[in-house]
């Protein structure tokens, strides 16, 4: 989006001479200029060589113009056609934020891809956003027997929350039970023959974990697992 430009125009500046150093001033009312605003200044006839001019808000909706020479010259006569420029755009401007606080620089805005992230721009002032599954996998795959033996961690690194199932093979003597986040919440117990299918469903929220330990005495394997978002 473009921002805004107010124009004002000066009377005529200059016509006579000026020893060097020497300035013409003058004053043009710029309604919607603001002090900061950049300015531009534009004579409409060329005033001679070594003639320099300038332009800022001095004042709410008033620009003031410089005409000088660095040089003793006569500065020829012109109106200057000026222009200010409200670079935040329009509405008062724009204010660049970070979680609701101002950023400290609020001329540059660069956005930067974390975890998981790509960031593409088009070209035309369009950015995309593209975030990937993050969220990981068991460390191991299998269910180790023994008492206290940890079989399948998962941990979840990414930004979402996880679903989780992860199947189970369980043996004679095998105690499955599950905890997310040190907290127990399931059990599995097979006291009969082998070759048994038990299956844990989960949900893991970003940063969390959850772990089946064997407490048994069998052999339990872990078949598969699946996650989703």
């Amino acid at each position: 989006m473009s921002a805004p430009v107010f124009y004002g125009t000066t009377g005529s500046i200059g016509g006579s001479e000026l020893l060097a150093a020497g300035c013409f001033t003058d004053t043009v009312t710029v309604t919607g200029a603001t002090v900061g605003m950049p300015v531009t200044v534009t004579p409409r006839t060329f005033p001679g060589n070594g003639i320099y001019w300038s332009g800022y808000v001095s004042a709410p909706d008033t620009v003031t113009v410089k005409v000088c020479t660095s040089i003793a010259a006569t500065i020829g006569a012109s109106v200057y056609d000026v222009a200010v420029f409200n670079a935040g755009g329009g509405g008062g401007g724009v204010t660049l934020e970070t979680n609701g606080v101002a950023n400290a620089l609020q001329s540059l805005l660069n956005l930067i891809a974390g975890t998981n992230m790509t960031l593409t721009a088009d070209g035309a002032g369009g950015v995309t956003f593209d975030a990937a599954g993050g969220g990981g996998g068991p460390t191991t795959i299998n269910i180790l027997s023994g008492i206290n033996t940890i079989g399948v961690t998962y941990q979840n690194t990414g930004l979402t929350a996880r679903y989780v199932c992860v199947s189970f093979t369980m043996q004679v003597g095998d105690f499955l039970q599950a905890e997310a986040d040190n907290q127990v919440n399931g059990q599995a117990l097979y006291p009969g023959i082998g070759n048994v299918k038990a299956q844990f469903f989960f949900i893991v929220l970003p940063g969390g974990f959850y772990v089946i330990t064997n407490l048994g005495a069998g052999t339990a394997t872990a078949d598969s697992w699946i996650e989703w978002q």
